[in-house]
């Protein structure tokens, strides 16, 4: 559709503008979201100007509409718009608000109805399987009729006026277009508008019918079975329903016992009950060729108008009744049958012939007995009981015992075959059902092996259907859990030392096998490092512990300079304590670590800060620093750990000193001119903290020799010692803790 700059074209546009939003009713929503679409098709007319004041149009355009997900034809019947682009959103209007007549509404109808979708045969034109061109033809002569109404009728609405073939004034010049097949489009469009036109209404003979095929068929447990086929004429589905509310419908071929399809074959349970009586059967059939089909949509900005063809089910009154009666089958000769359902006796063949030994009779299965076309005959539950038969099985005949459902805990047994005896007398039939067995196995991902004290439960949804502890061997359950069940494996809680298993879904076999099912709990991993706080290197010599919350040592060992591995120790959410016990020569005892453990690998480091001693030499008098004095420090045997000269600074032994141990500072030899002072005692803390040692000395009296000058003087100088011990040993100690 193109927009043409012309007054009379744009009071048009204001007028359907304004009968889209001022139609006087309101605009509701028709089955959900609907949407439009536009494909642009080949050229099938041609339009040319011609003195009606009509206008050049050179291309066809597709219009659908999608509702909840199913695409429908659209016919566009408004002239003053583009095609809306795709996605556009539609409501349903109703058509007499647009100032349609009824003479419009109804030729619209018939031309609907002897149109595409119902046909692609259109007015004896048939386009086969070429669905665009039966729908081009259809939307030309919706366009051509709606144009022609209006101006026969002098109507307001807004319409393709030059797609009238029949103006009052002037001559439409309409041809076939360029395009293959343009022609027959053409021919069939106005072959729809002259049906249209001639005001006939096409009468659409719906009709339902059926014939029997086979009644009765063979009689199960007491009851028949009917076979219908189902024909339908201008019907798009059928329902059938039957005057005893017990007879039901068991198959259909086609479609679903609610929607039966044409040529469908309809299977009909009827109780044996009423043999001999007739039963009704009424067929309803449905269509949807009616004027409910016929619906109007409008953009929701109100602008553009759509025709829409439905396919909604609408009922037609095609009701046909039939009365049947049911015949009574002839009594074939019977013979007796004994049927028992046992436990598996461990046979190869998994059945007993007669004169085996019997197994315990089981209770809760389905059995049924198949005739050779495998129809149901007689079908039961057995109650620890044999199932005795009298008078239901033909003598000489063969049937097949079907185990349909198995007792819980067992597994279906294969069919069996067996034929009654042709001489009246009884006929055992034994069939054994196997118990489930499942196989369960807790293993460890360490190094596969069974993992004990892992609490276990096998669940039914929510339901516990066994709980129990593993003991490092496989569980087994027998006869147990029901075959072709799905059932799922839950750790409650694991083994001390692991972490629980995500659940394991299995399903119990229907043919007796064992099923394996297998469960691998993760162990737990905690990696420890200790660590210099000087280089970051691996230390060894350090007595370690680990900790859980109540102070239980969980492992203890001497690090060796690599990490500590310890494996499927530790309980998933439990809190520990890394604690050091002895430090390394030369380190502190670090603080304790506390982690809390959840799962997987953990890695913990703990950080030992070197010993460190700061010691000083200073004049006792004036606090300033002395160079020259020889100085040594001295461990509990009185070995000398370090030496060194006095230079006037502080002087740092780092990591040589043993965090506990008692030390002693030395002096050897004082400064020239100055009394050596006495030994300092020390202990090294175990905590880290920076320890620091101030030596005092005093000045000697100029007329007394330093020390180390001859003999001649050893009385003076040993009355000058003693009193320089007391009065020239001053030191200073000082100490500070380190945060690391």
């Amino acid at each position: 559709m193109i927009y043409r700059h012309k007054p009379a074209t744009a009071a048009m546009l204001i007028l359907c503008l304004l009968l889209s939003v001022f139609s006087g009713g309101s605009v509701s929503a028709a089955q959900g979201t609907i949407t439009a679409g536009t494909e642009k098709t080949p050229v099938y007319f041609l339009l040319k100007e011609e003195p009606a004041g009509r206008w050049l149009e050179t291309y066809n355009y597709i219009h659908t509409i999608n509702i909840n997900g199913t695409v429908f034809p659209a016919y566009c019947v408004e002239s003053s718009k583009r095609s809306p682009a795709n996605g556009t959103a539609y409501f349903s209007i109703d058509g007499s608000k647009m100032q349609y007549s009824g003479t419009m509404m109804s030729g619209m109808r018939e031309i609907l109805r002897n149109g595409y979708p119902y046909t692609t045969c259109i007015c004896g034109i048939d386009f086969g399987t070429d669905t665009v061109k039966a729908q081009a033809a259809t939307q030309a002569a919706a366009r051509m009729w709606a144009s022609y109404r209006k101006e026969q009728e002098n109507a307001n609405y807004n319409v393709f006026l030059f797609w009238n073939p029949e103006p009052k004034r002037g001559s439409a010049l309409v041809k076939a277009g360029t395009a293959p097949g343009a022609q027959d489009v053409y021919n069939a469009a106005i072959a729809l508008f002259q049906l249209a036109k001639s005001g006939k209404q096409t009468v659409i003979e719906a009709a339902c019918d059926f014939s029997v095929i086979e009644f009765p068929k063979k009689p199960e447990s007491g009851d028949y079975l009917l076979e219908f086929q189902v024909g339908l004429t201008n019907c798009s589905y059928a329902k059938l329903t039957f005057g005893l509310e017990a007879a039901e419908i068991v198959e259909v071929s086609k479609g679903t016992a609610d929607r039966i399809e044409n040529g469908a074959k309809v299977t009909v349970r009827v109780p044996g009950t009423v043999a001999g009586s007739s039963m009704s059967v009424m067929a309803h059939g449905y269509s949807t060729k009616t004027d409910q089909s016929l619906q109007f949509y409008a953009e929701q900005s109100g602008h553009m108008q759509r025709l829409f063809v439905g396919r909604t089910d609408v009922y037609d009154v095609t009701i046909r009744e039939y009365n049947i009666t049911v015949p009574e089958p002839p009594e074939p000769p019977k013979g007796p049958v004994s049927i028992s359902k046992t436990t598996f006796s461990g046979s190869s063949s998994g059945s007993k012939k007669e004169g085996d030994e019997q197994q315990e009779e089981l209770k809760g299965a389905r059995l049924q007995i198949l005739d050779k076309d495998r129809n149901v005959i007689f079908e039961w539950v057995t109650d620890g009981k044999a199932k005795e038969l009298d008078a239901v099985l033909e003598a000489g005949e063969t049937y097949i015992l079907h185990e349909v459902s198995a007792p819980a805990g067992y597994t279906l047994a294969p069919d069996q075959t067996f034929t009654v005896h042709a001489d009246g007398t009884l006929s055992k039939v034994v069939m054994e059902d196997r118990p489930t067995h499942v196989e369960i196995s807790k293993k460890s991902a360490l190094d596969g092996s069974m993992l004990k004290g892992a609490t276990m439960q096998i669940l039914d949804g929510q339901t516990v259907v066994a709980e129990w502890v593993t003991d490092g061997k496989v569980r087994s359950f027998v006869g147990k859990l029901i075959a072709g069940k799905s059932y799922t494996l839950h750790e409650a809680e694991a083994p001390k030392g692991y972490i629980k298993a995500e659940d394991v879904t299995f399903t119990v076999s229907k043919n007796g096998a064992v099923d394996k099912v297998e469960m691998t709990d993760n162990y737990t991993r905690v990696l420890i490092s200790k660590v210099s706080l000087v280089n970051g290197e691996e230390l060894a010599g350090a007595q370690m512990t680990l900790e859980d919350s109540k102070g239980q040592v969980v492992a203890d060992w001497v690090t060796d300079g690599t990490e500590k591995r310890i494996e499927a120790e530790l309980i998933p959410g439990e809190r520990y304590t890394l604690r050091e016990v002895a430090s390394p020569d030369g380190y502190h005892i670090a603080e304790s670590v506390q982690f809390l453990y959840n799962a997987g690998e953990t890695k913990v480091v703990m950080k030992d800060a070197p010993t460190v001693l700061k010691t000083s030499k200073q004049d006792r008098e004036t606090g300033l620093p002395l160079p020259g004095a020889q100085l040594q420090i001295l461990d509990g045997s009185g070995n000398v750990v370090e030496e060194w000269i006095s230079n006037g600074t502080i002087h740092n032994t780092v990591a040589k000193l043993t965090a506990g141990e008692r030390y002693v500072l030395h002096e050897v030899k004082a400064p020239e001119g100055y009394v050596r002072s006495e030994d300092v005692a020390f202990v090294v803390p175990k905590e880290e903290q920076e320890e620091e040692i101030v030596f005092y000395n005093a000045k000697m009296d100029p007329g007394i020799p330093g020390t180390g000058d001859g003999t001649g003087r050893y009385v003076f100088y040993g009355i000058f010692s003693f009193l320089a011990a007391i009065n020239t040993g001053y030191f200073k100690r000082r100490s500070r803790k380190k945060k690391e």
